[in-house]
Parts: structure tokens; C-alpha cells; sequence
């Protein structure tokens, strides 16, 4: 018994250590593309027809995380075609690694950001890495208003061509 009691308060301890920030510790001063996706948190949805005449629902929720240093995009959480995307600056710059179900982990930058449309294509490294794989490539995220949201997403085809752009528009719940 006197074994356990060690043992877990060994753990709070060390967990209430590892929770505190070093003495004079600020937090990274966010890009202003990072700002614009931590706006996002919350659930977007979007419905859209199926070829069957029926019609398919698909949910994104946003949420800020690591001390506001990153943003989760979870597509369609808790399915079986589940896809996670974080967001995070990267060198003072948007970036992401969107983790696919098709097994692959694309990394993509900010290329370029107006007030209302930002940018993101696959880096140098990504390309490198993922080359002769079906990925996604690029995504463009517009917001034309508070509660709508576009998502573009574009594609590489594992010969290396381009892939039929995906379109979003999402309303927030």
C-alpha cells in the first residue's frame, strides 16, 4: 500500500511540475492567419446531395489547443473516415499536417493570406516525402462571412497530376 501511495504521488507531483511554465515564460506571439483559425473553434457543418438522390452530412469541428498554439480540425469526428488537421505556426508562418485516411501525413505552408482567403500549399519536404502518392496537395480557406466557411481542397494524383478540387462550404452550428 505505502508502494502505491508513492507511486501516484510521485506522478502528481511530477504532473503538477510539468503543467507549470518556466519563471519569465510567454507564449510565442501567434501569426495573424493562426488568430483567424483559432476564430474557427466550434462545430461548421455542411450537406450536400449524393449522386443516389439522398444527401450526406459532413461535420469539421475547430478547437484551440497546446496554450492556444495550435488549432485541431477534426472532419467528421468519431466515423471510421475520420481525419484530423493541425494547424500551428511555423518560423512565424501558418502551417499544417493534415493526417489523412489514406495513410499519408501532407504538410502544407502559407503561400499567401488576404483579409478574407488564405492560402495553404504542400512544402518542398512534403512533396519530397509523398511523391508517386494520392494526397491531398493544397487548400485554399475562405471566409466570406462569420458563419460560412469555403474549403477548397486540391490533390495530387500519384502519377503526380492534378486532382479534382474538393469544395466545402460550411455553415457554423
Amino acid at each position: 500500500m505505502k508502494k502505491i501511495f508513492i507511486l501516484i504521488s510521485a506522478i502528481l507531483v511530477s504532473t503538477a511540475t510539468y503543467a507549470e511554465m518556466p519563471e519569465g515564460w510567454t507564449p510565442p506571439k501567434p501569426s495573424a492567419e493562426l488568430q483567424r483559425m483559432k476564430a474557427l473553434e466550434g462545430l461548421w457543418t455542411v450537406t450536400e446531395k449524393t449522386s443516389e438522390g439522398g444527401s450526406k452530412t459532413t461535420t469539421i469541428q475547430y478547437k484551440v489547443t497546446s496554450g492556444g498554439t495550435a488549432v485541431t480540425e477534426t472532419i467528421d469526428p468519431g466515423t471510421t473516415h475520420e481525419m484530423i488537421t493541425v494547424y500551428h505556426d511555423k518560423a512565424g508562418k501558418l502551417a499544417m499536417n493534415h493526417y489523412c485516411m489514406l495513410g499519408n501525413q501532407p504538410e502544407m505552408e502559407l503561400k499567401s493570406s488576404t483579409a478574407n482567403k488564405m492560402d495553404l500549399q504542400e512544402s518542398v519536404a512534403s512533396q519530397s516525402l509523398l511523391n508517386g502518392q494520392l494526397r491531398m496537395s493544397s487548400v485554399i480557406i475562405e471566409q466570406p462571412d462569420a458563419n460560412t466557411l469555403i474549403e477548397t481542397w486540391g490533390g495530387t494524383n500519384a502519377d503526380g497530376s492534378a486532382g479534382k478540387p474538393m469544395v466545402f462550404t460550411l455553415k457554423k452550428t
